[in-house]
């Protein structure tokens, strides 16, 4: 108000010698106006002084000022300094700054443009970490989604290969039946009957003994099966040989129905190995491959 007032007696002064009821009209209007700001600016709905306003007053009061400034600086303090050095400094000790602070930014760059700078120039780097993110969360899921589905084709690959291998065998049921008897492989049930006369540590040995035997009869087999396949006179005598063994087995029939099979269909025979054989068959196939 004392601006105000020095603006008024001003124009007194200088409006000596003129119409003195116009200095008074022009006066007053001056006045007013500054009344009216003062009003729009420090004055609430409420007719309180607004915070803005209640601050000039009270900075500009010795007993509110000390504590004002020093509650100011001390919310502008970065975190993690420490408040006795601060408050030191301002109850009039040494300032913990040893001569002027250094710029953070361009000697002739204001600080507000310094910060305005890296803060545009941080959030250009974030936005870009954050595309590169997504970007590197989308390669991960294409990734994943590859080597899924790349485990699915060789899986199915590999079964294909095993079924395209092990079908010959089960094509036709009779002819699985011949193969688990060339095998080398032997169920320990079958193994522990055909050494029931040994006992202890000659039992172990002679199961060990067993199955080396068994072995190196299906390799004898192979051998000659391969060596006279088409033959003519070798084939003739394995059928009459099967033939044989199958008519010696007629009687029985019942005897091996005990476990519940039933005769089958001549489909059945052609497309699958009986249910009966096909508990182990990973060993019996694995005890064909002499060469493991």
């Amino acid at each position: 108000m004392s601006d105000a007032a020095d603006q008024v007696e001003n124009y007194h002064g200088s409006g000596r010698g003129r119409d003195s009821s116009a200095s008074d009209e022009t006066a007053m209007k001056s006045i007013a106006q500054i009344a009216s700001h003062l009003a729009k600016t420090a004055i609430g709905p409420d007719d309180k002084l607004l915070p803005k306003a209640q601050f000039q007053i009270d900075v500009r009061s010795n007993g509110s000022r000390k504590k004002i400034l020093e509650d100011l600086i001390l919310e502008v303090c970065p975190e993690g300094v420490n408040p006795d050095v601060w408050n030191s400094w301002l109850r009039g000790g040494r300032s913990p700054f040893i001569g002027k602070p250094a710029k953070a930014g361009h000697a002739s760059e204001r600080p507000n443009q310094t910060l305005t700078r890296a803060t545009s120039r941080v959030d250009s780097q974030e936005k870009k970490i954050a595309a590169l993110r997504q970007n590197l969360e989308s390669e991960e899921r294409q990734l994943a989604f590859v080597k899924a589905y790349e485990n699915a084709a060789i899986h199915w690959y590999v079964v294909d290969q095993l079924v395209e291998i092990m079908e010959p065998a089960f094509a036709l049921g009779p002819a699985w039946t011949i193969m688990r008897s060339l095998t080398s492989y032997v169920s320990d049930e079958a193994a522990d009957r055909a050494t029931d006369i040994y006992f202890g540590e000659e039992k172990i040995e002679s199961l060990v003994w067993y199955r080396k035997i068994r072995e190196r009869d299906t390799k004898a087999m192979f051998d000659t099966l391969d060596w006279f396949s088409g033959y003519e006179p070798f084939e003739e005598a394995i059928r009459n040989a099967v033939l044989k063994v199958c008519k010696d087995f007629e009687s029985r029939r019942e005897e091996a129905s005990r476990d519940g099979r039933r005769p089958r269909s001549e489909h059945a025979m052609k497309t699958s190995a009986h249910p009966r054989a096909q508990h182990d068959a990973d060993e019996i196939i694995a005890g064909l491959d002499l060469d493991r």
